[in-house]
């Protein structure tokens, strides 16, 4: 049975997945978490290697800049080696991103000091392997509608439009999948 967790869980329902077994966290109580849990108090209530997945949808930007490294360390702790992280969070360019509880603005390539054969991965603790990364243009009702025709054009060459068209045609959200690497 896989073993997924969900930080940052909110009071959506509990998603229910055939031989999956899922665990929510989240620092306010509501009816659907299962641990209450502030991230920025680390190490976090599991053991090593207890998941095979963890997912932070719109979680880690509210996360201190002081704990962010360390709180992909204990990320990297308690999943399993292979283990798949998920990270959606805004885009850099997108107004969201500085909302007054974001901590952190992310860029496509803020992972990449985590990737072994990085310069700046010799500071780090913990190694993860960017699997997939997608610039997402909308996800509300309105924006998501051009996704068929924009995503594709900004994924075929993301430096450039990150470097010379992102202020102009702004996305909202990054996703990230990363795996653990022991």
């Amino acid at each position: 049975m896989r073993n997924i967790l969900i930080l940052g869980h909110g009071p959506n329902p509990k998603p229910k997945i055939r031989g999956v077994k899922i665990t929510t966290l989240d620092m306010v109580k509501y009816p659907s978490i299962d641990v209450k849990w502030n991230l920025e108090k680390l190490p976090l209530p599991f053991k090593k290697d207890e998941f095979d997945e963890v997912w932070a949808y719109h979680i880690i930007e509210h996360i201190s800049k002081e704990k962010y490294d360390k709180l992909m360390e204990e990320i990297h702790r308690i999943t399993k080696n292979g283990g798949l992280i998920k990270i959606n969070v805004p885009f850099f360019a997108f107004f969201t991103a500085f909302h007054a509880d974001h901590k952190n603005i992310f860029t496509y390539t803020s992972f990449n000091k985590f990737e072994p054969s990085h310069p700046l991965h010799k500071e780090k603790k913990v190694a993860f392997k960017i699997q997939k990364r997608k610039i997402i243009f909308g996800v509300n009702k309105y924006t998501k509608v051009f996704n068929p025709i924009v995503n594709p054009m900004i994924n075929s060459f993301p430096l450039f439009y990150c470097r010379f068209l992102c202020w102009i045609l702004p996305s909202e959200e990054l996703q990230f999948e990363l795996k653990t690497i022991k």
